[in-house]
């Protein structure tokens, strides 16, 4: 006979990646987090993403490079190990308070100046 708990393990946070994500950052220390890092926190606290591993981490891959909020940072020399870190964008830190985590259109435009400004 199932129990609640495993019931509840086999059900899908209604939270979406991007929140997934944000959360996984704000957690981490420094603010900044491995891609491995992201993917582990998401496994200890949601338990249901413990499970088809493989299909879930395409859309938080998905979110992390086409999402503006979010970007890569590279590794510290005195950090050993594989990847880049990942850290909220700063002058988008604040959106993401309350809970906010809807995708405003004025954020697309920021992104887009910002690149307008690097050529």
């Amino acid at each position: 006979m199932a129990t609640v708990n495993s019931t509840e393990e086999m059900t899908k946070p209604l939270i979406s990646y991007m929140e997934l994500i944000t959360l996984a950052i704000r957690n981490s220390p420094d603010q900044k987090c491995t891609l491995y890092g992201i993917y582990q926190y998401i496994m200890d606290h949601y338990p249901y993403y413990r499970k088809n591993q493989a299909e879930w981490q395409i859309f938080i891959r998905h979110n992390l490079a086409l999402n503006e909020r979010f970007f890569k940072v590279a590794r510290d020399e005195t950090r050993p190990g594989r990847g880049s870190y990942w850290m909220l964008h700063p002058d988008l830190y604040n959106t993401f308070e309350n809970g906010s985590y809807l995708r405003e259109r004025r954020h697309r435009r920021f992104k887009q100046e910002s690149s307008n400004n690097h050529h």
